[in-house]
């Protein structure tokens, strides 16, 4: 492996990835997430239980830790500690049972490298169903298995070393590039506090990151963003793209966001200059279910107060308010020829003659009105007077 195993050369990882605090701000101090406020505790409410926080171990090699980190814009810190060494095994325990690291695990991304192979045993967990399963993991490290470990042990060893030399147990802070910011008490067993000030100190550096719920949000909508834009729905893709922003205002993805904002915005003025140009064509029609449509697409947008305005001042016109009131009629008309097909191919006769019968009673005039007597000229009203 071209590694001596000594207490200074052999290297045993815990990287933990310093979390994105929502705002950007330095890292809070760990604490219980959801905890009662003051206020509520001052007029004597309970609080609420906390779940204990999971020390979360990331499972893959260097190389998938600084592409994750990448992804999360968030610091790595790496712990390295040895196996059958008092003041490392101590380190290692110390930090495996650590709230505050689990704490900080959960917003990080998080793995040990040893290159040690160990017992293993078996761990209980409830899953997101209620069921109990059982596992085994490495006695020592909580991992799946030894090799999970000890894959990335040569990596660190020959990029980080100092002189030939990687004294343990030492904390190695990384920037998601790799790049070495800070050592960590190398040769002496770490203070959590210490690991939480570094991942906080290089977290205001790099700016906003993301934990993994919020980056796979991130993700999803813009996934979304982009088939809503491919498809023509550029109001749920300018929505889904302000999931992006909500998320993440700030960084690359916020400048793509935007930039994809701004494709909609100017889709959505030219085909609402397309809709306000053809209210003056005929009857109008034609423009105002335009307009219609662009309302529905960006639905819960204040382009869509926008949209619905130019559709009621559209409607103070005589000519285009007789002709939406004749397609809201037309229509009604169809909707309940459709009603009445469906519920007789469901065999429901009695049914469908009631909504034919509403038909031919309200909607004479309308082309279904006109396929609903001839089926059924037995249904026709007959008209009483001279």
């Amino acid at each position: 492996m071209g590694v001596r195993r000594t207490k200074f050369l052999g290297l045993g990882l815990v990287f933990l990835c310093a979390a994105a605090h929502p705002t950007g701000a330095p890292l809070p101090a760990p604490g219980p997430v959801g905890a009662a406020s003051p206020s509520a505790a001052a007029q004597g409410r309970p609080k609420a239980k906390v779940a204990a926080p999971t020390l979360q171990l990331f499972a893959g090699n260097l190389k998938a830790a600084r592409a994750r980190a990448e992804e999360r814009n968030v610091p790595i810190l790496a712990i390295a500690v040895l196996d059958e060494e008092s003041d490392n095994v101590a380190a290692r325990t110390e930090l495996i049972a650590s709230p505050e690291i689990a704490a900080l695990s959960g917003r990080c991304i998080l793995f040990f490298s040893n290159h040690g192979t160990h017992q293993q045993r078996e761990i209980r967990e409830t899953d997101a169903s209620g069921a109990v399963k059982t596992r085994s993991v490495c006695a020592d490290f909580g991992t799946a298995n030894c090799k999970e470990h000890q894959q990335h042990w040569d990596d660190i060893y020959n990029e980080y070393n100092e002189e030939g030399v990687l004294r343990c147990p030492q904390v190695l802070v990384l920037a998601p590039d790799g790049k070495l910011e800070e050592r960590l008490s190398p040769g002496l067993k770490p203070e959590v506090a210490s690991l939480v000030e570094a991942a906080a100190k290089l977290q205001a550096k790099l700016g906003r990151g993301l934990d993994e719920a919020a980056l796979a949000a991130v993700k999803d909508a813009a996934v979304r963003a982009s088939r809503a834009e491919q498809d023509g729905q550029c109001g749920a893709a300018w929505r889904a793209f302000a999931e992006v922003l909500a998320i993440t205002p700030d960084g690359a993805r916020a400048e793509a966001a935007k930039a994809g904002q701004a494709r909609c915005a100017e889709w959505l003025d030219k085909r609402r200059a397309e809709a306000v140009a053809q209210l003056a064509v005929g009857d109008g029609l034609a423009g105002y279910l335009a307009l219609e449509e662009l309302a529905r697409d960006w639905t819960g947008t204040a382009q869509a107060v926008e949209l619905t305005r130019l559709m009621k001042q559209a409607e103070k016109e005589p000519r285009v308010r007789d002709a939406v009131a004749k397609k809201r009629r037309e229509d009604e008309a169809q909707a309940l020829w459709l009603e009445a097909q469906s519920l007789g191919a469901a065999k429901q006769p009695k049914e469908a003659e009631k909504k034919l019968r509403i038909l031919l009673r309200k909607f004479e005039g309308t082309a279904a009105w006109e396929r609903a007597a001839k089926a059924r000229p037995d249904l026709v009203p007959q008209k009483t007077g001279g």
